[in-house]
């Protein structure tokens, strides 16, 4: 049974932008904050996030033939980190970090090169 990466991938924005916009909104900061904590810290949530993003959005695009597509599936996991993090800029409770950007960034980047070193190890 193939996997169906675009459904992780869906899962994966759905949970982190989520968790992005209830920390945003107030109604559950503090509980996050907690939650940040018990498991490292926001940098540690924010490379799982990434490195599992890349990773799906890489064996989505392996499924597609489309090389304009594949291009467009690729920007948008990079297009979506940046605007959740340059949007921190604009709440009060929240602050853009340059950090934070970098992690998700390399993480997206570490994530499809996981992807595909596993792939050529398969032999595919």
């Amino acid at each position: 049974m193939a996997i169906r990466y675009q459904h992780l991938v869906f899962l994966i924005i759905v949970l982190g932008g989520g968790a992005s916009l209830l920390k945003s909104s107030g109604l559950i900061a503090l509980q996050f904050g907690e939650f940040e904590r018990n498991v490292g810290g926001a940098s540690v949530l924010h490379c799982a996030v990434a490195l599992l993003l890349g990773f799906s959005t890489a064996g989505w695009v392996s499924q597609r033939t489309n090389e304009t597509l594949k291009l467009t599936m690729l920007a948008l996991p990079f297009v979506l980190v940046t605007l959740d993090e340059s949007s921190q800029a604009l709440i009060a409770t929240r602050q853009f970090s340059w950090l934070d950007l970098t992690l998700n960034i390399t993480c997206l980047i570490i994530g499809i090169g996981c992807y595909r070193l596993l792939k050529v190890k398969q032999g595919e």
